[in-house]
This record gives C-alpha cells, structure tokens and sequence, in this order.
C-alpha cells in the first residue's frame, strides 16, 4: 500500500523527468534546411500539422561564431486544410538578413528561446523568386518570367545588374536576356507591396525545355515552350465544364473521374421535366441567371472572335463532329434555359435541393429530389435577351435550324410576360445588382437585333451602367453593350453611351495590367478598398479581347497572355489556380463533388479564384474541427492570403468557366501551328 504522500512525490518526478526531457529537446538542435536566396539573404522554411509561431529572441551562428544580422522578415500561412479530415498544414518563413557574406555549405545554427535550428546552407533550387509558367509558354505568344520575392514585412532586394541568362536544357547555347523593374501601384498606402519585382520579356523561342539563371539568386524551375500550350488549356477548360455538366454519365474517355449521370428525377413545382444544364459551382444548383451569361460569354466568342471557324477540338464527346464545340456547349444551356420557362412565359430562377440549401455531403448522381425556385425579373430578362442571342446567330440557322426558332418563340415569348411585370427580387444572389434595368436594355436591344427593328432609346450616362460606379461592362450591362456594338455595326441605330462601354472595359484592365508588379488585371479599385474575392483573372482578359479580337493590340496580347501566365504559376506564390495539373493545382476547393467522390485529386479544369481578402470556410462538416487563422491574413498583400482550403471567396462558377474557355480557345486560335491534340489530365487517383 502506497504511502499517503507517494502519489503527491510521483507526480513531481514525472513532472521533473517531463521537464529534463523537454529541456533536452529544446537543446538538441534540429535540423532544418536553410535556403540561400542571395550573398545576404537566407531563409527557414518549416511546413506543420499545428500553427507555428515565430521565433523569439533568435541568435546565429555560422561556423561556430555569433553573427549579426540586420533584418528578420516573417511570414505565415494556412498552407491547405481537408474539410473530410480536418487535417491542416501550416507554413511559416524566417528570412534572416546579415552582414557577413553567405557562401554555400556555410554551417549556421539559429538559437530561438524555444527551439535551436541547425544545418548547412544550400542553393534554392528553384529559386521561389523566379516565378514561370508552371504548364507552358505558348509559343508564338508574349512570354514574361518575374523576378520578386516578398518576405513578409520586407521583399527580397532585386540582383544588381540587370541580366539573367537563358539556358536551354538540350545544351543549345544560353541567350542573355535584361530584366526592367516594374513596380506595383494602386494601393492606399506607402510603400505599396511588390515594389521589388521585376519583368524579363521571353523572345520567340522554339520549342523545348528552358531554365533561367539570375545571378546572386540561382536558377527557375524548368519550363516548356509549346506550340500546343494554350490549345491544352482550352481542352482542360472545356473538361471543367463537362465535369459540371448534369443530367449526364460523365465517361472515359473523355475524363478519368467518371461519374454516373445525375438528377434524373422529377422536379417538384414544375409541371415539364427539366434536365440538362451544368451545375452552376460548386454546389448542384442550376441558376437561371448564370445559365444566361454563360451562354452569352460562349456565343459571342464564337461568332465574333475566330476569323474561319471555332474550334472543335477540345476534346468533349462533341469533338471531331465538323461542329463548332462551344456552340455545342452553349447549346447545353439554352436547351435548358428553355425548359426553365413557366406556363405564363417567365422563367423559374433555379432548381436547387427541395429540403435542404446545399448537398454537401453527396456525389451529384447521390442527389435527393430537386425543386424549381421563384424566378426574379432579372432572371427572366437574361434568358430572353440570350435566347434572342441565339435565335440571330446564322450558324445556329444552319446547323440547328429548328432549335434557333425555338430560341426566338422562347425569347418572345418571355419578352411579353416581362413587359407585365415590374421588378421582382431573386432569393439568391444572382442578378439584382442593379436590380433588373441591365438585364430588361439587354432584352431589349437583343430582340432588337433579332427583329431587325430600331433599338429603345437609353437615358444615361457611363456612370450609372457600371457596378459601384467604376466596374464597365458588368453582367447585363457588359451583354447590353456588346449587343449596342452589332447595332452600330448593322446601323439599326445609335447606341454610342452603351457601344462604348465594350471599350472602356478593355482599357479599364489594360490600365490595371499597366499598375500590377504581375501584370494581372486586379482592378485598381479594388486595391483602393483593399478588398478582393471571386477573382479569375480571364474574365477581364474576355473583356479585353472583346472589342478587337482580330488583331488585338499588341499590348492587349500581352495583358491577356499575361492573365493566363498569372493563372499557371507567373505569380507571387508561384500556384496554379486551375484544376487538371496534379500536385501543381489546388486540391481542396469548394466543390461539392470533390468533397465526396473517390478521388484524391478535384476534377481538372476548375479555375480556383486567387485573391481574397481572407478565408471563409464552407462545405465545412459539423463534426470537423476548422483550424485556427492566427495570424490571419490581414496585414499581408491581397496576393499572399491564398489558401488551399474550402474558401467561398475562391468559388467559380460556369460563367467564370466560359469565360476562361473562350479566352483560351482564341488564344489557341493564334498558334502558328494550330494543333488537334488531346490534353492529358491528371491520372485517377483512388481517395
């Protein structure tokens, strides 16, 4: 029997053998990579489970011997977090400035309070401030590497010298190319971010495999030229929107990430079956709304923007039929949009689970009973201003003659019932920005088109068409413009105060191209409120293309290659922010069936929105711990908050896709060599 004061003295041994241990731990150095970014710079880069914090009271020593140090950056993240698993991975950085020069094989221990960090410097490789395209230049086409690294309260200072060399990887001789500094602007506050960083120009090169060496830094990741890069990128593009399609098995050999086909019961409310559409993002719902602009973004890509014929090519079970894929695709949604029309000509707004908001716990073909919502007059508007889009178009004449006509007796249809109906609010959040005037001058000036009749007359100035009072060409508006521009062009009338705003739009993102470090279109205005959510970049590359689609500007090439480059690791984080590229891509997004099929990779060809101004969890389950954000990402760049993560303020949505496949197919349209290959996508991976 235990003496009465024994488990009291048990305890205190175990406490001071746990406190022996732990101080033996904190003594034991651990070793660490420690990364040479230049002649003064390093940096620790430790990757965890649980958040890191920052080292307190640190003290180096190279060699053996104390040294100074001028400067201690610091920067965290929230690296990804597995809403199935609540298994998140936290990142932080420690860049040390010091006095002394660094060399390579240098041995440096860093003494903390808490921890003592020990190993030898070694060579970035690749430098994480040498950004490139991660997928492919497309050769042929404007081509930028940036140079820029920020630190966290610092930025890594530029090379001296303003050259960097070329190096091909199958021994061809290197070229050396010059950098110019190209610092952002925009933001409220002094200095802005990103006032170290740099631009080299690719030449034309040909095709192959190619690194870039900075001096003092090191050398890039290596990267391809291709005549087939942006041809690839339509193809997985177009592979997203086949993933979102509804009502369809989704096969090989098309996609790896099969799916049996969904929603295929009755809808509750509607007195017709309704099938079809694409899921709008990552929930399963169908929004009249954006089945509309979707559509429209596809259409008027493909009647306006391909001199001989769009393509048909993207690798779709459509493709190889002789018939343009992004009509076929814009099809998709008109069939729908039609069987979205109600007895008395409006349209229902959506068709969304009948018990519940979202079904963030099931595969789409998993889905319980569906149901149509109340449509607002917004919604209705942008199905009838499309549908007389499409009843005009001569290629749908004359391969779907009978479809076409169903699209103008549709159009009119809904045309008289709205002209009955004064604005009704949709209960989602879709389309009611300016309530539904832009929308209601869209219908209008496309059934205008479709009747070959004089347009309404517009009272207004450029102010009132554009969101908070500086975003042209938005939604309605953005389709009621490039409606007024084919007025103009059959001289039915003047539509100049609307027509212009097809212009303003593309200077607007060519000026925002001009003030970003980057070269991404991130609208100033939005750095002005320092605020940033839902931003893909070739959506502002679709409105920049819009106006001169052939030939575009030179510098409009360039701002739109300069979107897509931003998009595929040309960036501050060097993250591609599209689906389909393996451990390259996002893996945790926002998608309902990625939160629940078999497979460990999301289905390719989904972008991912790349700034935000902070994380906001969804699809999140009740049972799964959400990890901590501290430190949040306020206080760093809009470009540094990204996360891997189940974020709303990443979500995409079809029209951001149409958006994006239009660009891309146009892009590929340019090649010299324009090519009918298959995109590979990435390998099915069981879960």
């Amino acid at each position: 029997m235990l003496h009465p004061s024994g488990p009291a003295k048990f305890f205190r041994c175990l406490l001071t053998l746990l406190a022996l241990s732990l101080s033996a731990c904190h003594s034991q150095p651990s070793q660490t990579p420690l990364v040479k970014l230049d002649s003064h710079h390093f940096q620790i880069h430790r990757v965890s489970t649980e958040p890191l914090e920052e080292l307190t009271e640190p003290r180096i020593f190279i060699d053996s011997q104390e040294t100074s140090f001028k400067n201690l950056s610091y920067i965290h993240h929230l690296r990804s977090f597995d809403p199935n698993t609540s298994a998140s991975q936290f990142e932080d950085f420690h860049t040390f400035e010091v006095a002394s020069e660094i060399e390579l094989g240098d041995r440096v221990e860093v003494r903390a309070d808490s921890v003592t960090l020990t190993g030898d410097i070694v060579r970035a490789n690749p430098h994480p401030g040498i950004h490139v395209d991660r997928i492919g230049y497309q050769q042929g086409q404007p081509g930028v590497i940036k140079l820029g690294l920020y630190l966290g309260q610092r930025e890594l200072p530029l090379p001296q010298g303003a050259a960097v060399k070329l190096i091909p990887v199958d021994g061809r001789a290197p070229q050396e190319l010059s950098w110019v500094r190209t610092p952002e602007r925009g933001y409220p506050y002094e200095p802005n971010p990103n006032q170290e960083v740099a631009t080299v120009v690719l030449p034309d090169l040909p095709e192959g495999q190619y690194r870039v060496e900075v001096p003092e830094w090191g050398v890039s990741e290596t990267f391809r030229v291709s005549p087939t890069a942006a041809l690839e990128s339509a193809q997985n593009y177009a592979l997203g929107l086949y993933h979102q399609r509804c009502g369809v098995e989704l096969k090989k050999p098309y996609t790896p990430w099969v799916r049996p086909a969904c929603h295929l019961g009755p809808v509750s409310g509607s007195s017709t079956a309704i099938s079809g559409g694409h899921h709008d993002a990552g929930d399963y719902g169908r929004y009249t709304h954006n089945s509309a602009l979707a559509s429209h973004a596809l259409l008027y890509a493909a009647e306006n923007w391909f001199p001989t014929s769009p393509p048909d090519n993207l690798g779709l079970p459509e493709s190889g039929d002789g018939l343009s894929d992004l009509h076929q695709i814009a099809l998709i949604e008109l069939d729908f949009l039609i069987q979205m029309q109600r007895p008395d000509g409006l349209f229902w707004g959506r068709i969304s689970p009948k018990e519940r908001a979202y079904e963030s716990d099931v595969t789409a073909d998993r889905a319980g009973p569906q149901r149509v919502r109340e449509g607002s007059s917004a919604a209705t508007a942008a199905a009838v201003a499309v549908l007389f889009e499409a009843s005009r178009s001569a290629y749908l004449h004359e391969h779907w003659p009978d479809r076409a006509k169903a699209f103008k007796h549709s159009a009119e249809r809904g045309w008289q019932a709205l002209e009955k109906v004064s604005f009704k609010k949709s209960d989602h959040h879709y389309g009611d920005v300016f309530e539904d005037r832009d929308e209601r001058l869209w219908a209008a000036l496309e059934r205008s088109l479709a009747m070959a009749e004089k347009p309404p007359e517009f009272e207004g100035d450029s102010n009132s068409l554009r969101h908070w009072g500086w975003w042209p060409a938005y939604e309605g508006y953005g389709g009621a413009a490039r409606a007024a521009a084919s007025i103009e062009k059959k001289a039915l009338g003047q539509t100049m105060v609307l027509s212009r705003e097809v212009e303003a739009a593309s200077l607007a993102w060519l000026e925002a191209h001009r003030a970003s470090a980057y070269g991404v279109s991130f609208p100033i205005a939005s750095k002005r409120h320092q605020s940033a959510g839902w931003f893909f970049p070739l959506d502002y590359s679709f409105d920049m293309i819009a106006p001169s689609p052939s030939p575009p500007s030179p510098e409009v090439l360039a701002a739109v290659c300069a979107n897509w480059a931003y998009e595929r690791g040309v960036n501050p984080l060097n993250q591609v922010f599209l689906t389909g590229y393996g451990e390259l891509s996002p893996r945790y997004l926002l998608h309902q069936q990625a939160i629940n099929d078999e497979f460990a990779l999301a289905p390719a060809g989904l972008p991912v929105g790349s700034m935000v101004t902070n994380i906001r969890f969804a699809n999140v389950p009740e049972n799964v711990e959400r990890p901590p954000l501290i430190p949040g990402p306020e206080g760093k760049p809009l470009d540094q908050r990204f996360s891997d993560s189940p974020n709303v303020l990443s979500e995409s949505t079809v029209v951001n896709q149409a958006r994006g496949l239009a660009v891309c197919a146009w892009l590929a349209s340019r090649a010299k060599e324009p090519s009918r290959s298959r995109v590979s996508p990435a390998q099915r991976e069981p879960r």
